[in-house]
């Protein structure tokens, strides 16, 4: 009962759905289907993924303490029992083991990046407010991944050339860039949230519009 067609053409929705995907997404290890998952206040993202796949199951965990004695929020997954589904997405660039690859940049073309874009910011994006009252907006991920990412967004909006900072971390490396001047929050905000979008992430849209109707 799948809509087995949904990724076969480039649309907004699309663009969104696969760059959400790729930050918060995973494809089983056999490739029989994949699952994506948020913490429950952003479940209308899952539920609104689910909706243009026609399909899937939402399983709802609560949060608790685990093993280490950490706390875990409660938990929307998102799972769809799709062979075909899931090569689509790997053959897209989207692979098992994603995090722990570090794959390339996906082919992404220029009119879906800022979808892709604001896609996977809602997931691996964050929008703060610093303790000295600046915003910082920015991306966290496979090295690669957010180099390309990176030179995409630079390139195509004009935003001030910061430079990646690399984390390595116990399993893997960890890219991260980030923008705080005005200018660039401006031209961000202008590329991710493009006139007739049709989905987001609303508190981090309303953080960063909060801060410059303020500032």
């Amino acid at each position: 009962s799948y809509n087995l067609k949904f990724f076969d053409e480039w649309s907004p929705d699309v663009a969104y759905s696969f760059g959400f995907l790729m930050a918060d997404g995973t494809v089983f290890k056999n490739g029989y289907g994949f699952s994506v998952g948020v913490v429950s206040r952003d479940e209308s993202v899952v539920e609104f993924i689910q909706g243009l796949l026609q399909g899937g199951t939402i399983h709802r965990r609560k949060g608790g303490i685990d093993n280490r004695g950490s706390t875990y929020q409660p938990r929307s997954d998102l799972v769809i029992c799709s062979k075909f589904l899931a090569s689509k997405l790997i053959s897209m660039g989207m692979k098992p083991r994603k995090t722990y690859n570090d794959d390339p940049f996906p082919n992404i073309p220029d009119d879906m990046m800022s979808h892709f874009s604001r896609g996977y910011f809602d997931g691996d994006g964050t929008a703060s407010i610093t303790a000295a009252g600046y915003c910082i907006v920015g991306f966290v991920g496979s090295p690669k991944f957010i180099t390309g990412l990176r030179e995409n967004i630079i390139r195509l909006t004009g935003m001030s050339q910061r430079k990646l900072s690399i984390n390595t971390e116990k399993y893997t490396a960890c890219g991260r860039v980030s923008w705080s001047a005005r200018s660039d929050l401006e031209k961000f905000r202008a590329f991710l949230y493009p006139k007739g979008f049709t989905f987001c992430l609303q508190r981090k849209k309303d953080r960063l519009d909060k801060w410059l109707s303020e500032n």
